[in-house]
């Protein structure tokens, strides 16, 4: 490997892991501000805030990005999560910490960002490598922020976690600042398109919001169902508004791009679906053997058990980006979705066996990190240049939606069929609901191939792409 692409690659993985560590680190402290506070619902604000953030900002930072400069705009959403974290770190009440989190969400622009400058600095040939490392060290940053967090908690208090975070927030914003080259922004003669801002990040936070609302108080819930109303008029006002714009903040019109289209489909499919196995894993093992359906081990044990699919996704998705460079996005995206189908083919039918359930963890985690690596090449090598960090932010928050729906689904399903202790009540999902669910699972994997199938053989590598059509490159 060159020393450019050493220095900018792992540049882009350390403002990453920032991100992922925001993402995973708090929630080891939820159960200590619990004690704190006495106060469940608010405290779970610390977790939402920073989700409701994050899955706008994704789009709307990758697209600022894109025009003003992506370095630019990465150094700034740094400097939020730094800000964000030194505001948790010294807040003396919940209100402060809540608001200390919510500006860390800007942290979800990052990946998005990260894609973006990796295409404008690297060769093209070089880019599909870049992002599977940056995808592998975001599931690794995730998994390490959540051990990390817990240790910190252990040790020195859950506000500790914002002072490790703020820390992590500095050395990546010191990184890029001296080490990544310049963006060059877009030249552009029309005038900002703010209004499209300020209508999409509220209509994509009320439709989380509302989703959370639905499992919790009830989906037929005056809050839920206010939710999804006016976050259907507000997409509705957003769609229409940036059609009428020759050059839109967010432009709609890329998903008329085919492969565009399929491939955030492809993305769905997954994050409803498989992206859920890790619960389900959880649940089931933990559950007690008296049910007829549980493992009944402790949650330890589903910690070890969780471990070698963490290394081998990485692995998979560093292979991931190396077989996009070479073939397209397409065959890793292909192959990681019949990899989930087989393995949730086998759990439904045999979901009784601890080994079973690692093997379909190991098997099934590796082909998401596959597939999740091999998404983005389609998107970046289908979409022109100016246009890819609003582009594969428009996928990370289709990502968000659609993990939010597939964590819905979960619940109601599990719900659906259930098994009660005479002596304490507590109910329990039977292997019907299990059952059911992996079954919906590999359902939405196997659409995940017939999809993938779709899009052309020999899907190009991150070059420069042409205009889609009805979108100039501004």
């Amino acid at each position: 490997m060159d020393r450019k692409f050493i220095i900018i690659v792992g540049v882009l993985m350390a403002a990453e892991i920032t991100s992922a560590f925001e993402t995973s680190m708090v929630v080891a402290g939820l159960q200590s501000w619990i004690e704190i506070y006495k106060d469940p619902i608010s405290v779970g604000w610390l977790v939402t805030s920073y989700l409701l953030v994050g899955s706008s900002s994704a789009a709307i930072c990758g697209r600022l990005g894109d025009i003003y400069g992506r370095k630019l705009v990465l150094l700034i959403v740094l400097s939020c999560c730094l800000i964000g974290s030194l505001i948790s770190a010294t807040a003396h009440s919940l209100e402060l910490m809540i608001f200390g989190r919510a500006i860390q969400g800007a942290a979800g622009a990052i990946i998005p960002l990260c894609y973006g400058l990796a295409r404008e600095h690297l060769p093209a040939e070089r880019v599909p490598t870049a992002v599977g490392l940056i995808v592998a060290i975001a599931g690794i940053g995730a998994v390490i922020g959540l051990l990390v967090g817990g240790i910190l908690t252990d040790a020195f208090g859950p506000h500790s976690i914002f002072w490790a975070s703020s820390a992590l927030a500095v050395i990546s914003l010191t990184s890029s600042l001296l080490l990544l080259p310049p963006s060059t922004p877009q030249p552009r003669t029309g005038k900002l398109d703010i209004l499209g801002a300020v209508l999409f990040a509220p209509a994509i936070a009320l439709l989380l919001f509302g989703m959370g609302e639905g499992s919790g108080g009830g989906w037929t819930s005056a809050t839920a169902l206010g939710c999804f109303a006016t976050s259907a008029i507000l997409l509705t006002v957003w769609t229409l508004h940036e059609l009428r714009l020759p050059d839109p903040l967010i432009d709609v019109r890329l998903f008329a791009n085919r492969n565009v289209l399929i491939a955030n489909l492809v993305l769905a499919c997954l994050a409803v679906g498989a992206f859920q196995f890790t619960q389900l894993m959880a649940m089931l093992m933990q559950q007690p053997e008296w049910t007829l359906v549980g493992l009944g081990v402790s949650a330890t044990f589903v910690g070890v058990l969780r471990t070698p699919s963490i290394v081998t996704g990485a692995i998979c998705s560093t292979w991931a980006g190396w077989a996009s460079g070479r073939y397209g996005g397409r065959v890793p995206t292909l192959v990681g979705c019949i990899a989930v189908a087989c393995a949730l083919f086998v759990a439904v039918f045999n979901h009784s066996e601890v080994w079973v359930i690692f093997a379909v963890s190991m098997i099934s985690g590796m082909g998401i990190q596959a597939a999740y690596a091999g998404v983005p090449n389609i998107i970046i090598a289908a979409v022109p240049p100016g246009r890819t960090s609003e582009t594969t932010g428009l996928m990370a928050v289709v990502r968000a939606v659609s993990r939010a729906v597939g964590a819905q689904m979960l619940v109601v399903v599990l719900a659906s069929s259930t098994i009660k202790d005479s002596v304490g009540g507590a109910q329990y999902p039977d292997n019907q609901a299990y059952t059911t669910v992996l079954a919906i699972m590999c359902g939405l994997a196997v659409l995940g191939v017939v999809l993938t199938l779709m899009l052309p053989a020999g899907q190009p590598t991150a070059k420069t792409a042409p205009a889609i059509s009805g979108v100039g490159v501004s």
